[in-house]
């Protein structure tokens, strides 16, 4: 009796060490699972705030918008408004150390947003210049902007020259400081194959032109407004359409037009000349393609800026 008591008191005295072993490991192991479950809670709020999901971030953010024109799979160009966010730590590789005020930031964002950076821009448009090309300094004088750009420029495609000429004219001709484009290449002239004036400027680099059966010299140029689809969205296209007609320009004309996108590869969601002007994609067509020939004044804020825009968040 007195070896089993003593037998049963060790197991007993055993038994005590072990749950308190056990109790320590298991507080022990608590303590990590807490310390890893927090750690995890930790970075999933940041990649809340890295890569927003709502409203609720913006005042994190700056935001700053810039009009730029890309191309879409047919070579029809278009603007595209690009809504910068950004916060307080963006560096603006290769041009940080040149950036000195506002029109600075303006002039290497929009030629990064060319070039380096247009793979942010939307998948199915593309910029056509050469990617590695780099401003290497510019100057601004009576509204003549010159762009003095690395010898990559030469590598760009040369059977597409007069499109990456006119990307460029529109794009830095949008800023209200800026009326005409001098492009050079290391301070040299660029002997382009199919440009030949030294100035770039709107009136010799026309967009998305269209030539609709004109056999008489009884012909009009119409400003009119179709749809392109980019990856699955819809962004409007300016198109210089020239057509024949004894008459005025008219709403009824417009609408006769913009029913029709001949043999071009784009969209238009005025199907009659009974169209509702409820519908959004196909009032913003007609109203801006009435706009753009002086025909009506409206009441109405329609602004291209409203269909053709893409977000692009840097952190």
């Amino acid at each position: 009796m007195i070896k089993k008591y003593t037998l049963m008191k060790c197991t007993f005295y055993m038994g005590d060490n072990m749950k308190k072993t056990v109790a320590f490991f298991s507080k022990y192991l608590l303590l990590i699972i807490i310390l890893v479950l927090l750690t995890l809670i930790i970075i999933k709020k940041n990649d809340q705030y890295v890569i927003p999901i709502s409203n609720s971030f913006e005042n994190y953010y700056n935001e700053e918008e810039y009009l730029l024109y890309v191309s879409d799979k047919n070579g029809f160009l278009f603007p595209l408004n690009v809504i910068v966010r950004y916060n307080d730590n963006l560096e603006l590789n290769y041009y940080d150390e040149k950036v000195h005020n506002q029109f600075d930031k303006k002039i290497y964002t929009l030629f990064s947003l060319l070039t380096n950076l247009s793979n942010y821009l939307p998948l199915g448009v593309t910029t056509i210049c050469p990617k590695n090309t780099r401003i290497i300094n510019y100057e601004l004088n009576d509204g003549i902007l010159i762009l003095n750009v690395s010898k990559e420029f030469l590598n760009y495609n040369k059977n597409k020259e007069l499109e990456i000429l006119k990307i460029i004219t529109y794009t830095f001709t949008e800023l209200n400081e800026v009326e005409e484009v001098i492009l050079l290449c290391e301070n040299s002239k660029i002997p382009f194959k199919n440009y030949f004036y030294d100035k770039l400027t709107k009136d010799r680099l026309p967009l998305n032109i269209y030539i609709n059966d004109v056999s008489t010299s009884y012909f009009k140029a119409y400003k009119l407004y179709y749809y392109t689809e980019v990856n699955g969205n819809d962004y409007l296209i300016p198109v210089t359409v020239y057509d024949n007609n004894h008459d005025f320009f008219s709403e009824t004309k417009i609408l006769n037009l913009l029913t029709n996108t001949f043999s071009l590869p784009l969209k238009t969601y005025i199907i009659s000349e009974d169209f509702s002007l409820q519908e959004n994609l196909a009032s913003y067509q007609y109203y801006l393609s009435c706009f753009a020939n002086n025909i009506i004044e409206i009441d109405k804020e329609i602004d291209i800026k409203k269909i053709n825009f893409y977000v692009i968040e840097f952190y």
